[in-house]
């Protein structure tokens, strides 16, 4: 489980690479990955950057300021959808935790 609080930035690096570390894509077009709620309505569609690096990819959502709406703690899942050649597959579910923020603007 991933934790992040209500208003910082949500962002990772992934290597999408094969066993011999060789880029599997060469276009984030044939990237995908949103976030949802456990009742699987759209949170995010994230935002995916190719890196200086080959085959190493900065998945970002800048703004999560409404991700927390009320209580201390909200569940939300995410994965990586990959297409290569047509051929579509998708990473595990990970399971992101939201948390209320202590330091915040009023």
């Amino acid at each position: 489980m991933i934790s992040i609080k209500k208003g910082d930035t949500f962002a990772f690096y992934a290597n999408i690479t094969d066993e011999l570390g060789a880029p599997l894509i060469t276009d984030v077009a044939n990237l995908k990955s949103q976030i949802r709620n456990k009742h699987y309505v759209l949170i995010a569609e994230l935002i995916i950057t190719a890196t200086a690096t080959n085959g190493q990819y900065l998945f970002t959502a800048p703004n999560t300021n409404n991700w927390l709406k009320s209580g201390n703690s909200v569940d939300f899942i995410m994965d990586i959808e990959i297409n290569i050649g047509g051929i579509v597959s998708s990473s595990e579910t990970i399971d992101i935790e939201v948390i209320k923020d202590v330091t915040y603007n009023e």
